[in-house]
């Protein structure tokens, strides 16, 4: 069954899959780190048990499985309550976080519409950024890798824990030095390391003042973390930070025995988080911003031409229907399968395209001010869209 995060009534939908489902206490994690989310790069949808008719874009599946881990923390700890309580215990847990906490980069609904749509624009403003179109698409990089402090906080709130931002706030703040420490200990540094660490501070949604930065583990208080999934979440981001180069070394691999025995893991939980980051890694290396972002620049236009594509996709059969009724624009678009336009004849496209959008309401973004940057990633992704007879290339001989 296929859920759109990007349209209403989503949060609602998702909760009538997952009411049927089970994930115990010792599955979850481990399914969360098999799916990406716990390295801040979702692959699949983590409930998911057959195929769906969507493809989803980082974010939707972002929300997704934030939304997910935290309906099956509540189902581990109230195994016998309903969506309802779920709801009220989320909005409260949120609610708290609200009324404690107010960030600059993190504006929380106000709690006045029904419980799922209240939801639904938590889950939005949790995964958006709050900065410009370029610095939103990089920092989301780690932003999401941070998204887990939700889930393990959202524990700690059902199992009764009274400071709840206070808990956030250091869970944070360590989760930031452990990736700071790894990162200098890796042997082959470069200026990606840098950038790096101000992206995690720029992400950070607990912290009034500037953390304090240690250069030592041994120097971390980490007696606060009881639960086993908050002691692997913080080896898991120490392991995916020194394993920016696929390499893991002697001195980067005690680093990693270290923490795990502050953390009061087993050896065999800590050759695990090094192993699931490698297979990780090696596996899906293209797909792993964290892993493959050293241009900015290039990251923002490859992110941008997914989610257009993915827009004009969805929209596909609608948009054909529009353009076949426009005979100087479906002229245009043939001749431009195999030749260049002339200056004159772009401008024709692009002006009866933005006629063809205003149309067509999800696509409406490419009407407003400032949505004709994305009109020359359109026009390249008409023609592919378009009948196998308008392109050449793809007439059979």
């Amino acid at each position: 069954m296929s859920v759109n995060p990007s349209a209403n009534a989503w949060v609602i939908k998702l909760l009538n899959i997952l009411k049927n489902q089970n994930i115990g206490a010792e599955k979850l994690y481990p399914l969360l780190r098999k799916n990406g989310f716990i390295y801040g790069t979702n692959l699949n949808e983590i409930y998911a048990s057959t195929p769906h008719k969507l493809n989803y874009t980082r974010e939707e599946l972002a929300k997704l499985n934030l939304l997910s881990a935290l309906f099956y923390v509540h189902q581990i700890e109230f195994p016998n309550r309903d969506l309802s309580d779920f709801q009220d215990k989320l909005i409260s847990f949120y609610g708290q976080i609200q009324i404690e906490k107010k960030h600059k980069f993190f504006e929380w609904p106000s709690f006045k519409s029904k419980p799922d749509v209240q939801i639904e624009k938590l889950m939005h403003q949790r995964i958006k950024a709050k900065t410009n179109l370029l610095e939103k698409n990089f920092s989301n990089i780690v932003t999401n890798t941070l998204l887990n402090i939700d889930v393990e906080c959202f524990k700690a709130f059902c199992q009764g824990h009274k400071q709840i931002i206070e808990f956030a706030s250091h869970l944070e703040a360590t989760l930031i030095n452990v990736i700071s420490i790894g990162l200098h200990k890796k042997s082959n540094k470069s200026n990606y390391e840098e950038l790096l660490i101000k992206l995690l501070e720029s992400s950070l949604r607990y912290q009034d003042t500037q953390i304090e930065n240690f250069e030592n583990i041994n120097l971390i208080n980490f007696n606060q973390f009881k639960n086993k999934s908050t002691k692997l979440y913080i080896l898991d981001a120490a392991a995916m930070s020194i394993f920016s180069d696929e390499i893991v070394d002697d001195q980067e691999r005690k680093f990693i025995h270290e923490l795990g025995q502050l953390l009061k893991l087993s050896s065999d939980e800590i050759h695990e988080s090094i192993k699931s980051i490698s297979s990780f890694v090696r596996e899906n290396y293209d797909k792993i911003p964290y892993f493959n972002n050293a241009n900015p620049i290039k990251n923002f236009y490859d992110k941008t031409y997914r989610s257009t594509s993915l827009l004009i996709i969805r929209n596909k059969n609608r948009l054909i229907k529009e353009i076949s009724q426009s005979k100087e624009l479906l002229i245009l678009l043939k001749k431009s399968t195999h030749t260049d336009l002339s200056h004159d004849e772009k401008k024709i496209v692009k002006r009866q395209l933005m006629d063809i959008f205003k149309s067509i309401p999800s696509l409406a973004i490419f009407a407003i001010p400032g949505g004709s940057v994305l009109l020359p990633i359109i026009i390249k992704l008409i023609p592919t869209l378009l009948p196998s007879a308008f392109n050449e290339n793809l007439e059979e001989n």
